[in-house]
């Protein structure tokens, strides 16, 4: 049996298509928003998500974790949160889970063959070798299943983005009636511009 098995890795290796890799990054972002009604803020926050078809990771009065479809763009999650409080700082990372994903699409290949040649082999193989194949059929199924748990796993990180929100209370009359531009925000300027209004 073993020799089926060295067969369809070889034939995996050799005539898999090289050309399916596809854009399988996860990103992430984390951001530090200060803002005046921080419940009010939560609310628009979770509206937002609900109708992105996003959904909420974790909930708690200082901070939120989301989970986005990758089809959002971080600029439209950036401008929805600038025009409701000003944003400290931004962290984006990313992870790219190609090798995984693909490495894990061959291996599942290879074993549904290596299933489908077994389940051929049983019809024709005696009593003893058919309760020897049963047994390796049965691991097979085994090892088949957590192997697309495995890759349902990394295509669900790599078809979404997360999005962590940290939250600062600001005590009322201490932003000025205009929130500072977005721009603003982005260079992390915003300290010295609040110490300067405040004088």
């Amino acid at each position: 049996m073993h020799r089926f098995m060295i067969l369809f890795l070889f034939t995996a290796f050799f005539l898999f298509p090289k050309d399916l890799k596809q854009d399988y990054i996860h990103t992430k972002i984390s951001l530090t928003i200060r803002v005046s009604s921080p419940e009010l803020v939560r609310r628009e926050i979770l509206k937002f998500t609900n109708e992105q078809n996003g959904y909420i990771a974790s909930f708690s009065n200082q901070r939120i974790a989301l989970s986005f479809p990758k089809r959002i763009t971080k600029e439209k999650i950036l401008n929805f949160l600038n025009n409701r409080g000003i944003i400290v700082s931004q962290n984006f990372s990313s992870v790219d889970y190609s090798d995984q994903i693909l490495s894990l699409q061959v291996s599942i290949k290879v074993k549904e063959q290596y299933l489908q040649q077994l389940n051929q082999l049983t019809q024709e193989a005696s009593l003893v070798q058919t309760l020897e194949m049963e047994q390796e059929i049965s691991k097979v199924i085994q090892e088949l299943e957590e192997l697309k748990g495995n890759y349902n796993y990394y295509l669900e990180l790599a078809n979404s983005m997360n999005v962590e929100i940290q939250f600062i209370n600001i005590e009322k009359g201490s932003l000025p009636k205009k929130p500072y531009p977005y721009w603003v925000s982005k260079l992390g300027i915003f300290n010295f511009l609040e110490r300067f209004h405040e004088k």
